[in-house]
């Protein structure tokens, strides 16, 4: 995942970088108590005052490292987003069966967005009262898909799934789906168990990716067939 000078995220929204060890902690400590303060009142609700009183320093001292909510904002967004990056790259597809890989990947996005779901939500708060934080997520996600894209592409490469696919919009597509799934299992508390979930999206996927598996295996006897007494 890029850092985020390269992270679409204009210069003069990210903040003041430290330049001592004491600068870091109070910027660290900016950051945690920004995401508290986020996560507690929303986007809407959210101010400097709170951020401060969290964090345990004065105003002066915010907007010394941040001119507004929306920089620290922006600032927390990207460190988020880089972490899931992450964690995602660490189950993304390599060698082996193509659809366990998918269903691996799917299981670590689902992790990941548990661990960060009151976030992403005030995220999309935000992306749509803001048109600086919607610029920026939109380009997040743009290069998500585009990791996704390239594993495809891979597996394209390998001869593992259909060539004529377009790589960028099936990316985005199946993200779209699994990212919705995500959403309904941790706000919309639908019965179905995560299991269940996980093994429908890899059985969509597989299908709309025309997955090549490995040989078949020889089909059992039936009944019939086990019982016929052999010959010669």
């Amino acid at each position: 995942m890029p850092s985020p000078k390269s992270a679409g995220v204009p210069a003069r929204r990210q903040g003041v970088m430290p330049k001592t060890s004491r600068g870091m902690r109070t910027r660290s400590a900016l950051h945690a108590a920004a995401r508290d303060e986020f996560e507690a009142e929303g986007y809407a609700g959210a101010g400097a005052v709170g951020i401060t009183r969290r964090a345990g320093v004065s105003n002066g001292t915010f907007y010394f490292y941040y001119a507004s909510k929306e920089a620290i904002f922006l600032a927390v967004l990207q460190e988020v987003m880089d972490e899931m990056a992450k964690g995602a790259h660490a189950a993304s597809m390599s060698d082996g069966d193509a659809a366990e890989q998918i269903r691996s990947v799917n299981r670590r996005y689902l992790d990941l967005y548990a661990a960060n779901s009151r976030f992403i939500r005030v995220v999309e708060e935000a992306a749509n009262l803001n048109e600086p934080v919607r610029q920026v997520y939109r380009d997040i996600r743009r290069r998500q898909i585009g990791g996704v894209a390239n594993q495809f592409a891979l597996l394209q490469r390998r001869g593992l799934i259909d060539p004529d696919l377009d790589v960028f919009a099936m990316a985005s597509v199946l993200g779209s789906m699994v990212r919705n799934a995500a959403y309904v299992i941790h706000y919309l508390d639908e019965d179905a168990d995560r299991a269940a979930i996980e093994a429908c999206l890899q059985l969509v996927q597989v299908r709309a990716l025309k997955i090549k598996r490995g040989p078949s295996r020889p089909k059992k006897a039936t009944v019939g067939q086990a019982l016929r007494p052999q010959t010669g």
